[in-house]
């Protein structure tokens, strides 16, 4: 059984050429973005990668940063309204325990 192609044609008979030209446009459109979407995938892994590297050594600096900070004697409000300055912060320390 031979099928007959189903072309598409203008109302007088001759081949809608636009239509088959706007269709293979779509296609190959559809063929570049799953291309770039492919290439977008393969270097977005190790991208991210250095990315969160990064983020967690960040993050780790800032860690160590707040530890710093937290070891760091700051004089307390009760020592400060005595009028001891923070410069002789341990002499009041020990002086407000005597």
């Amino acid at each position: 059984m031979i099928q007959s192609l189903d072309i598409r044609r203008h109302p007088d008979g001759s081949t809608d050429f636009d239509f088959y030209r706007r269709r293979a446009t779509r296609w190959r459109r559809l063929a570049r973005r799953a291309v770039i979407r492919h290439y977008l995938r393969v270097i977005a892994r190790p991208v991210r990668d250095i990315i969160i590297s990064a983020i967690q050594r960040s993050s780790v600096d800032r860690s160590q940063d707040q530890a710093d900070a937290c070891r760091t004697k700051r004089a307390p409000l009760s020592l400060l309204s005595r009028g001891i300055s923070p410069s002789n912060y341990r002499r009041g320390v020990a002086a407000a325990h005597r």
